[in-house]
């Protein structure tokens, strides 16, 4: 099991606002051409954490944060030998949010309201660096400037999390792309590729319509429960599209390599809750081609299909702050 690590906690420990929180209501793309820039931006974001240097990342947010309470306590600033050091983090540290800003500045929104929500994420990019420069300067300078270490916080603006909203990349990679430290080290490989398959699953359910097709199965446990006609081809349709997606869910889980597996227990209960999932929809399935009511509104009642509810802890497996997060189950 890993340490709690959520950017959220040491982002406020450190000062640094936390680009990204969770909100509802993502709009439909405008067009092909909208969803196309969607997915290479999310892309990119996953792209962005599975290679950054965590170890780096993480030692720039201490000194961050070092710093800022050195400020706050009035204690002055660290020894002068200390200095280089802290320096040199808080550059590498500025240098890796400027670069994954850069990288998704590379990234052409078409015109419309993409384009100006991802103007609110590129600028959120440019505001997490700002406190590392702040703090940076002024223990360069040749005065010691507590206040203004003090006043170095990121101010989230209100746009950033209307253009995550926008862009539907509320739990997504890129709602923390600036403030998350990536893969840890030690289990760099499952990481990285637990982090991936998550992320080409919510894109496949984004592509494939998941979310109406769910909609539909739940219409029918309703209709099951208040003791109506459950089968509808609309239905049929529903359940073979879910099913169909569960196996291929289990099949991206079951190709990560879990030689440096962060929980071997929960990435277990992923997968297993995934069979489950493959389980229950076979069992609407098979009732739906019976034709038989009675079979159908017993495989459609509540609680009959999974027995596993939930997936694993992702903060167990070190993905609480991935595309993982994005995934139903």
């Amino acid at each position: 099991m890993l340490p709690s690590r959520s950017p959220a906690v040491l982002a406020c420990l450190a000062g640094l606002a936390l680009l990204g929180p969770v909100v509802a209501g993502a709009a439909a793309p405008a067009s092909p051409e909208a969803a196309a820039f969607r997915t290479a931006a999310a892309a990119e974001c996953t792209a962005i954490l599975n290679q950054r240097d965590a170890t780096a990342f993480l030692t720039a947010r201490g000194a961050a944060l070092d710093l800022l309470y050195r400020a706050v306590t009035n204690q002055g600033p660290p020894p002068a030998d200390e200095v280089p050091g802290i320096l040199a983090a808080l550059d590498a540290g500025i240098l890796m949010l400027d670069a994954a800003r850069d990288r998704l500045a590379g990234i052409a929104a078409p015109d419309g309201p993409d384009a100006a929500a991802w103007v609110e994420i590129l600028a959120g990019g440019a505001a997490a660096a700002e406190p590392y420069r702040t703090r940076r300067d002024a223990l360069a300078a040749e005065t010691w400037d507590a206040a203004r270490i003090r006043a170095s916080v990121v101010v989230v603006s209100p746009g950033f999390e209307e253009a995550l909203s926008q862009l539907g990349f509320e739990r997504r990679d890129c709602a923390v792309v600036f403030s998350a430290a990536g893969v840890v080290p030690g289990h760099t490989g499952f990481l990285a590729a637990a982090a991936s398959a998550c992320a080409a699953i919510v894109e496949r359910r984004l592509a494939g319509g998941y979310d109406t097709a769910s909609a539909t199965v739940l219409a029918g446990v309703t209709r099951s429960f208040r003791g109506e006609p459950v089968a509808s081809d609309n239905l049929v349709a529903a359940v073979a599209a879910m099913l169909a997606e569960w196996r291929a869910t289990e099949a991206d889980f079951a190709r990560v390599p879990v030689d440096d597996v962060t929980d071997a227990a929960e990435w277990q209960l992923m997968l297993q809750a995934a069979r489950d999932r493959i389980a229950g929809f076979e069992l609407r399935a098979e009732a739906l081609a019976s034709g038989d009511t009675a079979r159908i509104t017993a495989a459609f009642a509540r609680g009959v299909a999974f027995r596993v509810v939930g997936g694993a802890d992702l903060a167990s497996l070190g993905l609480e702050d991935r595309d993982c997060r994005a995934l139903t189950f």
